[in-house]
C-alpha cells in the first residue's frame, strides 16, 4: 500500500479517464471491505503492478464516487444528516491515528479531501460544497411522507 501512496503523492497514478487519484482517493478503497468479495479486489490492486493499466483500470473501477454517479458523492454524506447540517462529519470525527497514517484506509466517509478531483467534481461542483453545510434539508425519514406518496409498501418507524 505504501508503494501506491507514494505514487499517488507524486501524481504518478492516473486513471484511463484523466483522474490523477490523490491519496486520500486511494485510501477511499476502504469501502471494499463492507462487500463480500471487496476484499479479494482489494487484494488483487495490491498484487498488480502500479504502474501498469490493469491496475489503472481496475483501481478505476474499484473507486467509490465516481463522474458515472455524482448523485451518489453528493447525497451520500447528507442521507445520513436526516434534516441536519453534517458539517464535513467525516473531517471533524476522523481519529487521530487515521490522520498520521495514510495506510490506513478510509472507506466510504465523505471528508473534504475526497470532494475534490475530476471524478467528483463535474457537474457538482458548487453543489459539493454546499450540501454538507445545508441545514434546510428535508428529513429523509418521514413517516408521513410514504404515505403521501401513494406508492404500496410498508414502513417500520422506530
Amino acid at each position: 500500500m505504501r508503494e501506491r501512496l507514494d505514487l499517488a503523492a507524486s501524481g504518478g497514478i492516473v486513471l484511463p479517464g484523466g483522474e490523477v487519484v490523490s491519496v486520500s482517493r486511494l485510501r477511499s478503497l476502504g469501502m471494499l471491505l463492507g462487500t463480500n468479495d471487496g476484499w479479494q479486489t482489494l487484494y488483487g490492486l495490491l498484487e498488480t503492478d502500479p504502474r501498469s493499466n490493469a491496475f489503472r483500470y481496475d483501481l478505476a473501477r474499484a473507486l467509490p464516487f465516481s463522474a458515472r454517479n455524482p448523485l451518489y458523492f453528493l447525497f451520500h454524506e447528507s442521507s445520513y444528516a436526516d434534516g441536519h447540517a453534517t458539517r464535513w462529519s467525516a473531517d471533524r470525527v476522523e481519529p487521530d491515528d487515521f490522520l498520521a497514517d495514510p495506510t490506513l484506509l478510509t472507506g466510504e466517509h465523505v471528508n473534504q479531501r475526497v470532494s475534490v478531483g475530476p471524478a467528483t467534481s463535474a457537474p457538482a461542483a458548487r453543489s459539493r460544497s454546499a450540501t454538507p453545510t445545508r441545514s434546510t434539508s428535508p428529513a429523509a425519514n418521514d413517516a408521513e411522507a410514504v404515505p403521501r406518496a401513494g406508492a404500496p409498501c410498508v414502513i417500520k418507524m422506530s
